[in-house]
């Protein structure tokens, strides 16, 4: 139970951390990272992946998306980040760049779990804990998984996607 709680805490101390850092850097550089005083995104795909996840909310989501490949289009790119961005935006009614602002550093976060799973299954729920805590502040994971809130798109998925398996293959 205890090793629980503090697995639940180390997830939020990295959650807190890639939001701190975030809105540090939002202060320090406001003109490169707010535009009227709302974030913006912060690389070209997390703009393709907002629009998925809006038509998602909005239920209007065709086979193919007309702006790539015109005239034709070509088939969207549907990843899990999307329909979960998507969902939340239906659900909860708020603009997709604010549920994008802390959804992007809850995933980047979440690897923590597997982490102190795969140290827990070798019988070192210590150690698991202890590399838990580092892989949620290290500034290279966090860098590394894209998790700081406003960089909206697949990367911390397929950040914790990609280690799974190594952790899987090493187990």
């Amino acid at each position: 139970m205890a090793h629980t709680l503090l697995l639940f805490f180390v997830f939020l101390l990295g959650v807190l951390y890639r939001v701190v850092v975030s809105l540090y850097w939002w202060k320090a550089l406001p003109e490169l990272y707010l535009l009227d005083g709302k974030p913006l995104i912060q690389n070209p795909d997390g703009y393709y992946f907002a629009r998925v996840a809006e038509a998602i909310s909005e239920g209007t989501l065709s086979e193919y998306d007309p702006y790539r490949s015109f005239p034709e289009g070509m088939p969207y790119t549907k990843t899990l980040y999307v329909y979960i961005l998507g969902y939340l935006a239906k659900l909860t009614n708020l603009p997709l760049i604010y549920i994008d602002l802390f959804l992007t550093p809850v995933l980047a976060s979440a690897f923590v779990f597997p982490m102190y799973l795969f140290f827990s299954r070798l019988g070192l729920k210590k150690v698991g804990l202890l590399a838990s805590l580092f892989v949620s502040i290290s500034p290279v994971c966090r860098k590394n998984s894209s998790g700081h809130a406003g960089y909206g798109q697949r990367q911390p998925a397929v950040f914790v996607a990609k280690r799974l398996r190594l952790l899987v293959r090493l187990s």
